[in-house]
């Protein structure tokens, strides 16, 4: 399947970047000035987590590894919760499954529907297009259908350029 041949990954990697230092100045500052790590400051992480879009059930395994992994260790210092957080977050990102599963259940699973929920002006109208525009070049059928909210322009904007059935 040539799904991942149609996207820019250089623009991806463009748009990531504002999410990534958002996320890593987010941590530096929730961990700086902190003698040692409590509730409180794991708290802030997994909402920090949350709010640069890991993921809420993703943000809490990652913080509940992390209490784990820090129960067993004395120092509890910025370095050793940044080098923890940091294996724990490589952990987990290897444990996930490769794209090429993930097409494999595309092939495998027919309808297959993907569920995009979110709060106004968050982007799902736009990422809908993409995603559709990126199925269609590999060769899918690609229905699109709406529920819940009404946005007048929302139908339109989908179809411009995508000659997707709406």
């Amino acid at each position: 399947m040539n799904f991942f041949k149609n996207i820019n990954f250089e623009k991806l990697t463009d748009g990531l970047k504002k999410t990534k230092e958002r996320l890593f100045t987010g941590i530096n500052e929730t961990l700086t000035g902190k003698a040692k790590l409590d509730d409180t400051t794991l708290d802030e992480l997994e909402e920090l987590l949350i709010s640069c879009d890991i993921g809420v059930d993703t943000s809490i395994e990652i913080i509940d590894r992390v209490r784990q992994n820090l129960r067993s260790n004395t120092d509890r210092g910025k370095e050793t919760v940044l080098d923890t957080l940091k294996s724990t977050l490589e952990e987990i990102l290897t444990l996930r499954q490769t794209a090429e599963d993930n097409l494999n259940r595309i092939e495998n699973y027919k309808p297959f529907v993907i569920l995009v929920v979110g709060v106004n002006g968050a982007g799902k109208t736009t990422t809908i297009g993409k995603l559709a525009n990126n199925f269609k070049k590999s060769g899918l059928k690609v229905l699109i259908g709406s529920g819940d909210t009404f946005r007048a322009a929302a139908n339109e904007q989908l179809d411009i350029g995508l000659n997707v059935q709406v």
